[in-house]
C-alpha cells in the first residue's frame, strides 16, 4: 500500500535487535549491519536496510522451483528442505513465531563444512513467545511455509508437488 515508504521510526531498529537476539538464541540468521532512513514530509521516510552479504547463498523458493541447477554451489531439493526442518526445529525450541515464513525468508547458504545451512532472515516481523507450547509454535511456523511452498508450485508450476509439500509438513 504504501510501496517504500513507511512511517517513523519504521521497523528498521527492530530488524537490527531481533537479527541479534536472534543469532544469541543460536537462530541462525543474517547479521543486520545497520539501516540508513531518510526522512520524508508527513512523519514517513525511507529506509535501506544493510546485512552482511552471503556469498553463494539462494532463497528456498528459487531452489525448490529448479533455478538453482546452473548456481555454484547447487543445493538439492533433499537437502534444502532438510536445512529447512532443521531450521524449523531451533525455531521451535528457542520459542520464535515468524508470521511471515515463506519461502524467500529462509535463506541457503554451505557451512564451513559444506553441509546445508538454512537461515531465517526479514526478522523484523518474528517474536519470541516463550509462553506458547513448541507444538503451537512448530504449527504455526511450519504452517506459513508449507503454505508458501503450495503458492509457490500454483504460481509458478514448478517446485514441490502437493504430496511432496504434505511429506514435509509430516516430516
Amino acid at each position: 500500500l504504501t510501496g517504500d515508504r513507511f512511517l517513523l521510526p519504521s521497523r528498521a531498529p527492530r530488524e537490527l535487535r531481533q537479527s541479534a537476539a536472534l543469532r544469541a538464541a543460536g537462530i541462525p540468521t543474517t547479521v543486520v549491519l545497520g539501516f540508513a532512513r531518510t526522512r520524508l514530509p508527513l512523519w514517513r521516510c525511507t529506509v535501506d536496510v544493510v546485512s552482511r552479504y552471503e556469498p553463494a547463498a539462494r532463497d528456498l523458493g528459487e531452489v525448490l522451483a529448479g533455478g538453482d541447477a546452473e548456481a555454484a554451489p547447487a543445493f538439492g531439493t533433499d537437502e534444502a528442505l532438510a536445512a529447512a526442518g532443521r531450521l524449523l526445529r531451533q525455531l521451535t525450541v528457542a520459542g520464535v513465531v515468524h508470521p511471515d515464513l515463506n519461502v524467500k525468508n529462509v535463506l541457503l547458504r554451505r557451512d564451513a563444512a559444506g553441509a546445508c545451512e538454512a537461515l531465517v532472515i526479514d526478522v523484523d516481523v518474528a517474536r519470541f513467545a516463550p509462553h506458547r507450547r513448541p507444538r503451537r509454535v512448530l504449527e504455526a511456523n511450519l504452517g506459513r511455509l508449507a503454505r508458501s511452498m503450495r503458492r509457490q508450485r500454483e504460481r509458478q508450476g514448478t517446485g514441490l508437488s502437493s504430496a511432496a509439500v504434505a511429506a514435509f509438513a509430516d516430516a
